[in-house]
């Protein structure tokens, strides 16, 4: 029975050795990007090296409010918010020379990305392509819309001012 044990304790352990690092978070909120308000939060895992898939997952992939056409913009408001506020967007490794990835277009098995730089290169690179597994020891920044621009789209507008209408013939029809 101590065998089973034994043998049992140091299987969890060599398991233990291989497990993926945790993820370290930083969270910078209220940033305007293309004129939305964002919370952006940097994610990177605390060994150094984070890849797409430790953020988003093995299948699927994050919705994101930008595409290659308007990636390079956002990267450079979400830079400009990041050095106006001094905030360390690499919370896994805490190195002001390191950057984030903006992943902007996505598939099963690549990604398109922007990199922002804090300080050290300061200014925004891309588009790059790599795959969905590439290592690399920057953050990845994901985004939490908390306002913007809406505009309602016509369709909207009719449904409301139908149901206007049809609130003011019912009115009209009790009195």
């Amino acid at each position: 029975m101590k065998l089973k044990t034994l043998c049992a304790t140091l299987a969890l352990g060599l398991a233990g050795i291989g497990a993926q690092a945790a993820i370290i978070t930083s969270t910078l909120n209220g940033v305007t990007i293309l004129g939305n308000t964002y919370n952006v939060t940097f994610h990177q895992d605390d060994d150094g090296r984070t890849t797409f898939n430790d953020v988003f997952g093995l299948v699927g992939g994050p919705l994101l409010p930008f595409t290659a056409a308007n990636g390079l913009a956002a990267t450079q408001d979400l830079l400009a918010a990041v050095n106006a506020a001094n905030f360390d967007v690499t919370p896994g490794v805490n190195n002001a020379d390191e950057g984030f990835q903006l992943i902007v277009d996505f598939t099963a098995v690549e990604r398109t990305w922007f990199t922002g730089w804090r300080s050290g290169f300061n200014g925004a690179f891309g588009s790059f392509n790599g795959g969905r597994n590439d290592l690399n020891s920057l953050s990845i920044a994901t985004f939490e819309r908390v306002n913007g621009n809406n505009v309602p789209l016509p369709g909207s507008l009719a449904l409301a001012g139908f149901a206007l209408l049809a609130l003011g013939a019912a009115q009209r029809r009790r009195a």
